[in-house]
């Protein structure tokens, strides 16, 4: 848990769904969007450099060459990143170009590359699994995946074991719990509403289904002012 990142999150608006996440097929009561952080510089610069610190701790074992990002939204902190580290940038494509360099890849890097994988958050790992694969069909291989943001973290650690069992690293600044814990110290959400992201954590693709946690969530829903905390 990062303290300092975790401080500024939560000063975020918070947005009040439900929402339907596309790539899993749950459906999100409230979230904070990670992608507004990068309206802010200071925030931005903030976790630049505390994801930049944890790749000064991998370049004292063995060299990083390359910050990939992961389109879209990791591609921004990726490059931030770079700035902070002066570690050269590139970054994925959602598919192969079919003109050009016919690259997954864009950047000046050279085969053999070690790199570390920027996103800004994960879920089941389907992503980040399908981006390992992809710099590595261009000649680079990924030993570091780091994210802002670990919202999943109670359901996606088979994932993670599978990153360990091949030799790769995964950072985290923050997961959804410790984000849950900063909002409720600053006051921002009533017991409600704790109870229902509760839920959700602990069955995000099921939650809903239960009676009980979705008239509580309507419940609250229409009590509220505005669709925005």
């Amino acid at each position: 848990m990062n303290k300092q990142v975790l401080r500024e999150v939560a000063k975020m608006k918070i947005y009040v769904g439900p929402f339907n996440q596309t790539t899993t097929g749950a459906i999100v009561p409230f979230y904070n969007d990670s992608r507004c952080l990068y309206s802010h510089p200071k925030v931005v610069e903030i976790i630049s450099g505390e994801l930049g610190k944890i790749i000064r701790k991998y370049n004292q074992s063995g060299k990083v060459d390359l910050i990939v990002g992961i389109p879209m939204a990791g591609i921004p902190i990726a490059l931030a990143t770079s700035l902070k580290t002066r570690i050269p940038f590139a970054y994925l494509n959602k598919e192969k170009k079919s003109t050009l360099r016919r690259k997954w890849v864009e950047g000046d890097y050279q085969s053999g590359a070690v790199g570390v994988l920027i996103d800004d958050v994960i879920a089941l790992g389907g992503t980040v699994l399908k981006a390992i694969k992809d710099c590595a069909k261009d000649g680079i291989k990924i030993k570091h995946v780091m994210v802002i943001n670990d919202p999943w973290h109670m359901k996606n650690q088979k994932f993670k074991k599978q990153l360990k069992k091949i030799g790769i690293t995964f950072d985290t600044l923050y997961n959804r719990h410790e984000w849950l814990e900063c909002v409720c110290r600053a006051k921002k959400m009533p017991p409600e509403a704790i109870a229902i992201q509760k839920a959700y954590l602990a069955d995000p693709t099921g939650w809903h289904k239960n009676k009980k946690n979705w008239n509580m969530f309507m419940a609250w829903k229409k009590s509220l002012k505005s669709d925005i905390l």
